[in-house]
């Protein structure tokens, strides 16, 4: 049995999780070589069994960065916020694309989360915008539409991504860190 918790502590272990059965407990936010360590561990038969626990990451070589979530949807945009900053991003939201711009020629962002269907300037203008004054932030699509020739479009305008909603927080986190460590 495995645990990946947001609240695993050592105190958890004195506290006998490993005698209820667990056999390896993966503290989160965690980096994925730690879970394929884990997996490559557990299923290898020459390895005495032992209960395990990885501490959660949070050293320099962790992925953080500056997010900017642009969504119409307050929820959706609060939701990745939350998300974001418990993975160690520094997150914050705009709620349509013209505030999305400003934002961005204000402030220096490592990655943009572009809703494309939003009120008055949609996230494949603001996408063209950006590349249009030189701003190479990393853009990642997440839609509701899950529409290929969309995705065709946004990848066309220069996006590094394309999500559909409703989001995963785990592939939300491996895509953002897949893209700034390309950066």
């Amino acid at each position: 049995v495995f645990i990946m918790s947001g609240f695993a502590t050592y105190q958890m272990v004195r506290d006998g999780i490993f005698n209820l059965g667990v056999s390896y407990c993966l503290a989160k936010p965690f980096k994925w070589p730690d879970l394929m360590h884990l997996l490559h561990w557990a299923i290898d038969e020459q390895q005495p069994k032992r209960p395990m626990m990885l501490e959660p990451v949070h050293s320099s070589t962790s992925m953080s960065g500056r997010v900017l979530v642009v969504d119409d949807d307050t929820d959706v945009a609060m939701s990745l916020l939350e998300v974001l900053s418990e993975q160690g991003y520094h997150a914050e939201a705009a709620f349509n694309g013209q505030e999305a711009l400003l934002k961005l020629a204000s402030k220096s962002f490592d990655a943009v989360l572009l809703d494309i269907f939003m009120p008055d300037l949609d996230g494949l203008e603001v996408l063209r915008q950006m590349r249009a004054r030189g701003d190479q932030t990393k853009v990642l699509f997440l839609t509701a539409l899950n529409d290929e020739g969309i995705a065709e479009k946004a990848m066309a305008l220069g996006a590094d991504d394309f999500l559909t909603k409703p989001y995963d927080a785990v592939q939300v986190h491996l895509r953002l860190e897949y893209a700034l460590a390309g950066s």
